[in-house]
């Protein structure tokens, strides 16, 4: 891919320099005014700017296609792709009749490194942290940025032991090293709520409200602990 677009703009600049000499040749007063010269030299300079048009709108539609699914802070899919990929992966279990997991990973103390390194490293913060998830998850589990400081990951094939397995190796992952930003040694505490569903139970809007009441309750228990559902 890389390849053809290198090939496809040195064509573009060819085009470019070709058409424009042969409209210089064709208003050089001393020179012979070589009409179809002209017309050639004009078709690729057009051909050249069309196609230096078309790669900036292809690469302006990247972005704001990045922009509307990625999170600008963390990198990971923001709220609305994640359930969009979510809600497809569970139609794929429900047909194959997997178990689905979702954990909701949320941070304890996020308001105190706010306030201790400034709303910029509170990004960088938030950045690691989804970074670290990333490194943990397989290629097949979902992760997103759910809200403020609360992470989401979907696994399929992951019935409860399974998913408390995944919690546990997030906990320490994200908690144990230390952050470090602007010279300063941070360290976060998260709570991560567990809800499994069975085969005959696939509804999204269930599993995450059992999955938003188990973060609660794993909060107001002090945090830094991983809640399971029932």
């Amino acid at each position: 891919m890389r390849l053809a677009l290198l090939l496809l703009t040195c064509l573009t600049v060819f085009a470019l320099i070709v058409g424009y000499l042969a409209l210089m040749d064709f208003f050089d007063p001393v020179g012979t005014r070589d009409i179809a010269g002209a017309n050639m030299g004009l078709l690729f300079l057009c051909t050249g700017l069309m196609w230096v048009f078309f790669v900036d709108l292809n690469q302006t539609r990247k972005k704001l296609d990045k922009c509307n699914r990625f999170h600008s802070v963390s990198g990971l899919m923001n709220r609305t792709a994640t359930l969009s990929s979510f809600t497809t992966q569970m139609k794929a279990c429900r047909r194959h009749r997997f178990p689905v997991s979702v954990l909701l990973i949320g941070m304890d103390n996020f308001g105190e490194v706010n306030n201790r390194m400034g709303h910029r490293g509170g990004d960088i913060i938030l950045k690691h942290v989804g970074e670290r998830i990333d490194s943990v998850t397989r290629d097949e589990d979902i992760t997103g940025h759910y809200e403020g400081d609360v992470f989401f990951v979907a696994a399929c094939h992951s019935d409860g032991e399974g998913a408390e397995k995944l919690a546990t190796r997030l906990l320490d992952k994200i908690t144990t090293e230390p952050y470090k930003t602007r010279g300063v040694n941070a360290r976060v505490s998260v709570s991560i709520a567990v809800a499994t569903v069975p085969p005959q139970d696939y509804d999204p809007e269930l599993i995450l409200y059992k999955a938003e009441e188990r973060l609660k309750i794993a909060k107001s228990l002090g945090g830094g602990k991983v809640q399971l559902s029932d």
